[in-house]
């Protein structure tokens, strides 16, 4: 897979991560719609981003990249912003997501 096409990817991931930490915090507040339009804002622009990627890459793991990096990168977010903790099944199921994508790259 080109460097490129990981690069675009942990790009897009963090876009869409950042809406989900305004999402979380639309949750707190009274009067939401803000944040709701500025995590739909986020999750919209990153498109563009998929269709290069899939384009130039099998979806297959151009997905399973991107599931696993929104994966850890929500568990990081909820750990450290949000205060939330993660149980050892749940530490258990990151560690498989993180398998995945060695299995679909081919290199093991």
């Amino acid at each position: 897979m080109p460097y490129w096409i990981i690069a675009l990817v942990i790009l897009l991931t963090g876009l869409l991560l950042a809406g989900d930490c305004f999402i979380k915090a639309a949750t707190t507040k009274s009067n939401p719609i803000y944040y709701l339009v500025i995590a739909g804002t986020l999750w919209v622009s990153s498109i563009y981003g998929w269709y290069w990627t899939v384009k130039e890459e099998r979806l297959a793991i151009v997905g399973t990249l991107f599931s696993v990096l929104s994966l850890i990168g929500t568990a990081i977010l909820g750990m450290t912003i949000f205060g939330e903790t993660l149980s050892n099944k749940e530490w258990f199921g990151v560690g498989l997501g993180v398998i995945s994508i060695f299995l679909l790259s081919g290199k093991l």
